[in-house]
């Protein structure tokens, strides 16, 4: 869950070297407003530009000419500033993403941290109630823990479940708060394999389920979340 990506309400083209090209911005852009604007400016900052070649001597000579029409880029510009889009250099926009999604991220930490004394006690408390049978940290739960037949009391299925809630909660609250922190693909597969979590969580507070059969699923739950997550940062 590394990769964070900020979301402004742009936007663009297109000028320039591709190292760096220029975009145009423009705070909440309704669809198609871009392509209208492009179109009607391109027409507007197009001049005809005319060339001659000719050879000439003693004997005679021949000529070749022609005329084309060429974007004048300082009346495009000037005519997509008029309509509200600002040019920036694409170096630009990358450094103040870079540097929005480096502050979402150490504010996010931070969040995280306030609650960590919180999620301390959880984790001691879950420890001592489910006699070391399960774990908020999946990565830790051995092939034993995940074979475990062992059935707890209703009253410990019961504060399990709502310490797992919790701790699900406690997460959730933070990604809420600093939404920038994923893009909104990884955010509903987040939002969806916590629901998933929830029912789980539910299904072990009702004695449904052994602390092995448990363990598997939600090993199962996390591992299937950070595969998706996988997947999308790869198409990114």
């Amino acid at each position: 869950m590394k990769k964070f990506i900020f979301l402004l309400t742009p936007f663009f083209l297109i000028q320039g070297c591709a190292s760096d090209r220029l975009l145009y911005l423009k705070p909440n852009v309704q669809p198609g407003e871009f392509e209208k604007a492009n179109y009607e400016c391109l027409q507007q900052a197009q001049q005809p530009e005319s060339s001659f070649n000719g050879f000439f001597n003693a004997f005679g000579g021949s000529s070749t000419g022609s005329s084309e029409m060429n974007t004048n880029n300082s009346l495009y510009n000037a005519c997509m500033e008029a309509k509200g889009f600002k040019a920036v250099r694409e170096s630009q926009v990358r450094a103040y993403y870079q540097k929005k999604q480096q502050e979402i991220g150490e504010k996010f930490k931070q969040e995280r941290e306030k609650t960590a004394s919180l999620r301390k006690n959880m984790e001691l408390r879950l420890a001592e109630i489910s006699k070391g049978q399960t774990t908020f940290m999946v990565n830790n739960l051995s092939s034993s823990d995940l074979e475990n037949q062992n059935r707890p009391t209703k009253a410990e299925a019961k504060e399990i479940s709502a310490l797992f809630t919790q701790n699900r909660e406690l997460y959730i609250q933070a990604v809420d708060k600093y939404p920038g922190i994923f893009s909104n693909e990884i955010l509903q597969v987040v939002r969806s394999n916590s629901k998933e979590k929830q029912l789980l969580f539910n299904s072990f507070g009702k004695g449904e389920l052994t602390y092995g059969e448990f363990n598997r699923k939600l090993k199962e739950q996390s591992e299937e979340l950070l595969s998706q997550i996988k997947k999308i940062n790869q198409r990114q």
